[in-house]
This record gives structure tokens, C-alpha cells and sequence, in this order.
């Protein structure tokens, strides 16, 4: 049990130490430190966990997002976004188990956001229609998450009719999925966030005239 308590430490160390920032000093009416200065060096290509494989990307990351371990005040290793952990008796393999309650930054299921992150490729071209999806286990890793979350996501895309499973070889987009999405998407926009934005630009007392200008209309 030592060992194990010892190697993930380790792992919590090595990994802080590599992405380690540089804290500035800020000031404030009550002295307090209320600014945090870090050096990243280059802009990254991008801050996607699931497309980043640079250090300069990984550091900005790391202060972004809540990992599934976390250091508390002592520097012992506790669960971030993690409830619990399991490690085999060969300390190789460790399985996280996630908080129930975990959602994402819009307050969506973990799930939801998988979901919609296939249905923002295949809008977006990046998935054509007859394309096979990533697999499960492929996005599990890359976004470090339980394949059965994965597997929730697809099945969702699947009863909406957007991909289909072939026994063996995964999930492909269906033909005419990007269209029904197109269609679908449009009304969810205009009965969901039109009125919102409508609201705002009454608001602002903003008209037409003044808002094609901007989009190069």
C-alpha cells in the first residue's frame, strides 16, 4: 500500500513540477494575492485537451481544467474530479471512478457535451457523411473519461439517427446527417436562443442596420 501511496506522489509531483507556473504578485484593499501571472511562452495551437500536445498548451490546461487528482494543502494527492480510484496489485493499471454529480462549464452532463462535440465535426465538415466515428475507447483516453460515458454519448447519436453501429467496425455517420442536423439545429436555435439574443438587442437598442455592417453583409 506504501508503494502505491508513494507512486502516485510521484506521478502528482512530476506532473506539477512539468507545468509548474510562475505566480506573480497582485494587489488588492485587503493585501491579499488576487492575480496569478504565468508564463506559457507561445501561444499554443490550440487548448483542447483532447488535441493539445504541447507544453505550452499542456500549461495553460492545466490552470483551465480540474484533473482527476489534485494536490491539497500538504501536497497529498486527493481526488479532483475523481470520487475514488482502484490500482491492480501490480500497481500498472489505475481506473478512476468519476464524481456523479460532474458536469462541464454549461452545466451539460459529460455525456451532452461528448454528444455534441460529434454533432460540431459533422456540422463543421470534419466528419463527412459514411466517415467512421473515433472509437470508444479513443475518446475515452483522449478526453479521460469512463467509455461507458462514451458509449452513452454514441448511443444518444445513434436514436437520433446520425450514426449507426456496424457489428465489428464501429460508428459511421449516416447519410443525410449533416442536413437533419442542419434542419434541427436551426430550429433549436431559433426557438431556444433567438429570443434571447432578440431580447438583447433590444436591450442595446441595436437594429439591422447597425448589425450587418459587422458580419460583412
Amino acid at each position: 500500500m506504501k508503494r502505491k501511496a508513494a507512486l502516485l506522489v510521484s506521478l502528482v509531483l512530476v506532473l506539477s513540477l512539468l507545468f509548474t507556473a510562475c505566480a506573480g504578485t497582485g494587489s488588492s484593499n485587503s493585501g491579499k494575492l488576487d492575480t496569478l501571472a504565468v508564463n506559457v511562452g507561445p501561444d499554443p495551437d490550440t487548448i483542447d485537451p483532447a488535441l493539445n500536445s504541447s507544453v505550452d498548451g499542456a500549461t495553460m490546461i492545466i490552470h483551465a481544467f480540474e484533473g482527476l487528482m489534485t494536490l491539497d494543502k500538504n501536497s497529498v494527492p486527493v481526488p479532483g474530479q475523481a470520487k475514488s480510484y482502484d490500482v491492480t496489485d501490480n500497481d500498472t493499471t489505475y481506473t478512476f471512478h468519476l464524481r456523479d454529480n460532474l458536469k462541464w462549464n454549461d452545466g451539460q452532463p459529460i455525456y451532452r457535451q461528448l454528444r455534441d462535440f460529434v454533432v460540431e465535426m459533422i456540422l463543421d465538415g470534419k466528419l463527412a457523411e459514411g466517415d467512421v466515428l473515433p472509437s470508444v475507447r479513443h475518446v475515452a483516453g483522449e478526453f479521460r473519461v469512463n467509455p461507458l460515458t462514451v458509449l452513452k454519448s454514441y448511443q444518444l447519436l445513434v436514436g437520433e439517427g446520425l450514426v449507426e453501429s456496424r457489428r465489428g467496425r464501429g460508428m459511421f455517420v449516416n447519410p443525410g446527417a449533416r442536413q437533419q442536423l442542419l434542419a434541427s439545429e436551426r430550429e433549436k436555435f431559433l426557438a431556444e436562443e433567438w429570443p434571447r439574443v432578440l431580447d438583447t438587442l433590444h436591450r442595446l437598442g441595436l437594429s439591422a442596420k447597425e448589425l450587418l455592417p459587422k458580419t460583412g453583409q
